[in-house]
């Protein structure tokens, strides 16, 4: 299976990704951006995570970049939405990360990005860098470019406290880090007007509590017993880059993403009147009436990073939500950022007043399913079987196949990298919900 995915490059250290590659890499995108700009004097922004494997495989990126005659500027170690912000912040030429995210220890790899922090994608030159690579078709220059470091977190930390409202009322937060980037943001936290409960800040790239992944839920179990013994405000868990958070009621309940994604709505749509904002094919109806129910204009785009900040930038939009975590911002360039995700939930609460389970509490209309996985060899003519099953409904191929009933939808898209298809479901009613479900297990099969 290729390391070159649909919105980064991952793989297992050193058996996928060693530092050859890495140099390989920081050549074949150098390259690529100086035949787009046509430049060869370009400056390229890296930064890595807390992962053993980053230190080789940044140097190895650097000799890459420099060799193809780009200078670098290298922030050290930091979170990837303080990395998406500096290249915007400092105008430059793009960037690389090295980060594996979310994904266990052995794991590394690089997220890449252009002027402004625009993403690339496989699409939009990862499977050039991999053709590149495979083919060996390599650009050196005859100087080679410099490299030296610079800091962000001053600017980044003045940008988020500017966002930031009423932060003498304080407020009472368990914070899980998961022993990756966000434990970056400690003095920042308290700068916000948080009284923090610190879960595992200390960075640790071999996660030595539990995976860096907030949506298995089992990860969050530490953090739900605090949650409920401390009387928090709110709870947030973030992923090993810090660009993705999962948010806790005071109560110590998980709340859907696509939940937080209607409720910051609700307070972007306040003062701007009729923005658009974006949301995944897995959200919840509630996402959509939210947003139009308040005057916003609501478009539903794929899945996935690239996608969402594509059709934000199209449109003119200023928020964007996935299911998966992901928070987006206009004023962040354009990125995912979750710690402004949680600025704008504690602007909420600061000014509504009420405890976080009540303002969620709306937004409970529907019953979803949860992401089901199935088995399937042929994906394409699974979903085409679908389609035919339940052609009364109205269906769209936005992401997959999506069917839309008065009383219940479902959306049914093929994994990138796995013979999978993932089954989204939500109905009005309990009832509904499991006689819906059980309808298309009998075409899917058993998930898995």
């Amino acid at each position: 299976m290729s390391i070159f995915k649909a919105y980064d490059i991952r793989g297992l250290v050193p058996d996928e990704l060693d530092e050859k590659l890495a140099e390989q890499i920081g050549i074949a995108f150098t390259n690529i951006l100086q035949e787009e700009t046509n430049k060869t004097a370009l400056t390229l922004l890296t930064a890595r995570d807390m992962r053993p494997s980053g230190h080789r495989l940044i140097d190895a990126l650097h000799a890459g970049i420099t060799k193809a005659g780009a200078d670098v500027i290298d922030i050290n170690m930091t979170t990837t939405p303080m990395f998406y912000y500096a290249v915007g912040f400092k105008n430059i030429d793009g960037g690389l990360v090295c980060t594996a995210s979310h994904n266990p220890a052995q794991y590394n790899g690089f997220k890449l990005v252009r002027k402004q922090s625009v993403p690339v994608s496989a699409d939009t030159g990862i499977k050039e860098i991999e053709k590149r690579i495979r083919e060996k078709r390599f650009r050196l220059a005859d100087k080679t470019g410099t490299i030296r470091e610079e800091t962000i977190y001053a600017a980044y930390a003045k940008k988020i406290l500017s966002l930031a409202e009423n932060t003498d009322k304080k407020l009472k937060v368990a914070i899980d880090a998961g022993n990756g980037m966000a434990g970056l943001y400690i003095d920042l936290f308290v700068e916000l007007g948080f009284e923090i409960i610190p879960l595992f800040f200390r960075q640790d790239g071999t996660f030595p509590n539990h995976e860096a992944n907030p949506l298995k839920h089992e990860t969050l179990t530490t953090l739900q017993k605090v949650a409920k013994t401390e009387k928090t405000d709110f709870s947030v868990a973030f992923d090993g880059d810090a660009d993705r958070a999962i948010f806790l009621d005071e109560t110590g309940k998980i709340i859907p993403a696509d939940f937080i994604t209607a409720l910051i709505s609700t307070k972007i749509l306040e003062k701007n009147k009729g923005a658009v904002i974006i949301y995944d094919v897995r959200s919840s109806r509630i996402v959509k009436e939210t947003i139009e129910q308040l005057g916003g204009i609501a478009i539903r785009e794929r899945v996935g990073h690239s996608f969402i900040k594509a059709r934000m930038r199209k449109e003119n939009s200023i928020f964007g939500g996935e299911l998966s975590g992901h928070y987006y911002f206009e004023t962040m360039y354009t990125t995912d950022n979750a710690l402004l995700a949680c600025v704008n939930v504690a602007n909420i609460l600061r000014r509504r007043n009420e405890p976080l389970s009540q303002l969620i509490e709306p937004f409970k209309k529907y019953r979803q399913s949860g992401e089901i996985n199935f088995r399937v060899e042929d994906k394409k003519t699974m979903m085409q079987k679908l389609a035919d099953a339940f052609s009364s409904g109205e269906i769209d191929w936005v992401d997959g196949v999506t069917v839309q009933f008065d009383s219940w939808w479902f959306n049914v898209r093929p994994s990138n990298t796995e013979p999978l298809l993932r089954l989204n479901l939500e109905a009005s009613t309990d009832a509904e919900l499991s006689e819906r479900l059980n309808e298309l297990k009998r075409i899917l099969g058993n998930p898995i």
